[in-house]
């Protein structure tokens, strides 16, 4: 019954007694005229009442009462004290009746919310334990949209597909097609399989994990739609890898089993101890090639077949198994010979089959395999196997190993480096001497290559004489060659390090050449804070680096000066590109005086730095690191672009005028260099005619033929093509007339040596005229005296540029230059 039928019965039963204390009322009230002028109602009804109850009078009362005692007497005051008490007792009734009925629903209020709150209780850890259940289902249990997105999953799918959390795997996987089943297409076949059925249960694939890895599962999934239609899919997934591995295990296991089996051709064979009678099955003479019919089967017969080096063996078997209660089986490899009269391994298993009172055998079965093609596999893996371990050495040894000179190679030096490092019980400093040939490149273009080649295995050589028992030679590079030892101090090392280079500075005869060389040392060592192969060849390769700048020594040993340079260095690098972007570079230009009038005939425009924190920085300091950093196309971009849109701006292009600039090796030898050119020089309207690139003989000839192309293109757009620092090259006399250059810079070094060297005027003169010839004109750089001027006057060089003349000046100052007379 419900609440509300409940309520509904309560009250009928508390407020019965209501009704029978009104009932008196009604009636003693019907006795009583002076209530009569009431209503009509009660008159009816009081009349009605009288009736009864003088009826009842009439029939009912006893004959013992006298008729006095049944007259009616005026009552009226007792009427009046009962009709109060019924109506306070109808008050009371009521009033009971309603705190009753108050109490009752307060109280099935407070049972209906403790048991409310017992079922959300209930429901709460219902649902605790169901999460958990999900949670920590030895299943991977998961909810995704139709698209092929994840919407939940527990910790064992997230794990299955190697994902640390079901966060992670939510958020991660936006294709489940691609990312999950490896090809959309795997996904939409088990889609249409779901569409054809409810559900899709215990369905095997193949999945694929984060790594990438491949795994075997089970996936069970059904469509689920709620109130609004939305369709989401819900199921499980096994990892069924171990399952399915091991089964493919015992498939692959069984078929080679039967492939086994037929392969080895077994046959089965029965030996009667006591009459010496052997039967052999059919097969058994297979095994050799012989047919039932051609072969006697006798003791003697079959022991006639074994190989004779074998027959000792097969005795000592035979006798130990003869033994009274002795081994019950037994397995023996021999050779027999078979109907092509050739020996074939064979394998025997025997087993005895009964035995006499005293325990002797009486009856051996047996089976015989042909092993041969097992045996010739065993000799094939034997030499396969002497065959890769020599293999591996020789890949080990060319893996160490240079193949030109056979000394160890950078690899080698790195792990001979860390093998001493790790070796705790030498206290000795570790040191490197890393060396190279200076201007071996000068060599191999001279000579050839095959006779720089001889050059390096003639070192290597006199290398490993020198070394032999004091350190460890290695070829790190080209021509670069690093030596490890071990000393006391930084001392043991250069003294060596000395050595060595005394030792190596003798002539060399190739090929019928004579070539005289010279080297560069740089050493580095470990100390207490430096444990790391890298950090001590690093060092090694700085002092080297050290060496090469000074020119005025040959050996140079790290220290904290060249640590710091290095660290400037690298901090130069790293603010190459902010200082672009900050306005920190600028252009300066160098006048170009026309030898012949004096006059201004041109500009060098030359790249400045100014940084905050080391102020003007030279170029001889941050163009070599912005070549190492790979950031000198960039400045040489800025570079080009601000100079010819000035020499626009500020008129020059139009007074004929010309611009030199520099262009780096870096950024000449760049693709779509000639384009770059073109495109500049459209954008900023300068005229191609004014403009001289200026090019180093050096970066020409690193790839001869491609210079040739591009200088052809760049002189189509009518640009000018200056070779710079001409002399400190090799130039071909033929690559030269095919570059046609417009102008030769003889390189300052020549020039500072006019006024005392005699054969260096010779040898600037032989330049002028070998650019006569190729119809180009001459610039002399570096002018600082007026004795250096007149001297290349007098060679009839044709342009001159130096302090002599001014310093670079910035674009302003550079007007007032205009109609200046220099001389």
């Amino acid at each position: 019954m419900s609440f509300k039928g409940k309520l509904l019965v309560i009250i009928v039963i508390f407020l019965y007694p209501c009704f029978i204390p009104v009932g008196g009322v009604i009636a003693a009230s019907s006795a009583e005229k002076p209530f009569m002028h009431e209503t009509a109602v009660w008159q009816n009804s009081a009349d009605t009442t009288a009736q009864s109850l003088s009826s009842v009078n009439k029939t009912e009362a006893p004959d013992n009462i006298p008729p006095a005692e049944l007259e009616p007497k005026d009552q009226t005051p007792q009427h009046k004290g009962s009709t109060l008490q019924n109506v306070e007792k109808i008050l009371q009734n009521l009033f009971l009746g309603a705190l009753f009925i108050i109490i009752f629903v307060a109280g099935q209020r407070l049972w209906l919310r403790k048991k409310l709150q017992a079922n959300r209780n209930e429901l709460n850890q219902t649902k605790e334990r169901f999460d958990s259940f999900i949670k920590n289902a030895p299943i991977g249990i998961f909810k995704s949209t139709m698209e092929g997105s994840f919407l939940a999953a527990n910790e064992q799918f997230s794990e299955i597909f190697g994902y640390s959390s079901p966060k992670e795997l939510i958020e991660e996987v936006q294709d489940i097609g691609k990312e999950i089943y490896g090809d959309p297409q795997v996904r939409q076949e088990i889609l249409t399989l779901l569409n054809h059925r409810e559900q899709v249960v215990n369905h095997e694939t193949i999945f694929v994990r984060r790594d990438g890895t491949l795994r075997w599962g089970t996936l069970s999934m059904r469509k689920v739609v709620n109130s609004k239609g939305d369709i989401t899919l819900e199921g499980f997934v096994q990892d069924i890898t171990a399952q399915k591995t091991a089964t493919q295990a015992i498939e692959e296991s069984q078929s080679l089993l039967k492939l086994a089996m037929e392969v080895a051709n077994a046959g089965s064979w029965q030996h009667f101890l006591p009459s010496r009678k052997v039967h052999q099955s059919p097969d058994w003479y297979k095994v050799l090639g012989f047919e039932p019919n051609e072969f006697d089967a006798t003791e003697d017969n079959w022991m006639a077949l074994v190989h004779p080096d074998d027959k000792p063996k097969i005795e000592e078997h035979r006798k130990s198994f003869e033994a009274p209660f002795n081994q019950a089986h037994w397995e023996i490899q021999y050779r027999m010979r078979n109907k092509a009269g050739f020996y074939q391994w064979v394998l025997s298993k025997a087993q005895v089959f009964s035995r006499d009172e005293n325990g002797k055998p009486t009856v051996v079965m047996g089976i015989i395999l042909d092993i041969q093609k097992f045996k010739d596999a065993e000799t094939r893996l034997k030499l396969e196997v002497l065959a890769k371990e020599e293999t591996k050495k020789r890949l080990e040894y060319e893996a160490y190993h240079d193949p030109l000179t056979a000394l160890g190679n950078r690899s080698k030096c790195m792990r001979d480096i860390q093998d001493v490092l790790d070796d705790k019980k030498n206290s000795d400093f570790l040191g490197l001497i890393f060396f190279d040939i200076e201007n071996f490149g000068q060599v191999n273009q001279a000579y050839g290559h095959s006779v720089g080649d001889e050059l390096l295995q003639a070192i290597a050589r006199n290398l490993l004489h020198l070394v032999s028992g004091q350190g460890k030679a290695h070829r790190v590079g080209g021509d670069q060659f690093a030596v490890l030892k071990t000393g006391k101090s930084a001392v043991d090392f250069e003294s060596f390090g000395r050595y060595i280079r005394e030792r190596l500075l003798t002539t060399y005869f190739i090929q019928g050449e004579k070539i005289e060389i010279d080297f560069v040392f740089g050493i580095g060592f470990n100390n207490n804070d430096n444990e790391k192969a890298d950090s001590i060849l690093n060092m090694a390769v700085l002092a080297h680096k050290e060496a090469k700048k000074r020119k005025d020594g040959t050996l140079v040993i790290y220290d904290q000066d060249i640590s710091e340079k290095e660290n400037r260095r690298l901090t130069i690098g790293k603010n190459i590109k902010t200082g672009l972007v900050n306005g920190e570079f600028y252009l300066k230009y160098q006048p170009l005086i026309n030898s012949r009038t004096g006059l201004l005939h041109g500009c060098e425009a030359l790249l400045r730095w100014e940084n905050p924190q080391y102020g003007t920085i030279s170029p001889g300091e941050f163009i070599p690191v912005a070549e190492e950093t790979g950031q000198i196309s960039m400045l040489g971009e800025w570079a080009l672009e601000n100079a010819f849109r000035y020499w626009t701006v500020s008129g020059m292009t139009f007074k004929g005028l010309i611009l030199s600039i520099n262009v780096s090796g870096h950024q000449f030898s760049q693709q779509g260099f000639s384009e770059q050119i073109e495109t500049l020089l459209s954008r900023t309207k300068v005229d191609p005619k004014t403009v001289e690139l200026e090019v180093t003989e050096t970066a020409l000839m690193k790839n001869a033929r491609e210079s040739v192309t591009k200088l052809t293109r760049l002189r189509k757009l009518g640009v000018r093509i200056s070779i710079d620092d001409f002399g400190t090259g090799y130039s071909s006399l033929d690559y030269l007339h095919q570059l046609s250059a417009d102008t030769l810079k003889i390189d300052l070094s020549f020039v500072q040596k006019l006024e005392r060297d005699e054969k260096t005027q010779e040898i600037v003169r032989a330049m002028i005229n070998l650019a006569r010839i190729f119809e180009m004109e001459v610039v002399g750089e570096g002018v600082e005296t007026e004795n250096q001027k007149d001297i290349l006057r007098n060679l009839t060089c044709d342009f001159l540029q130096g302090y002599l003349f001014s310093r670079p000046v910035e674009g302003t100052h550079l007007l007032e230059l205009l109609d200046r007379k220099f001389f």
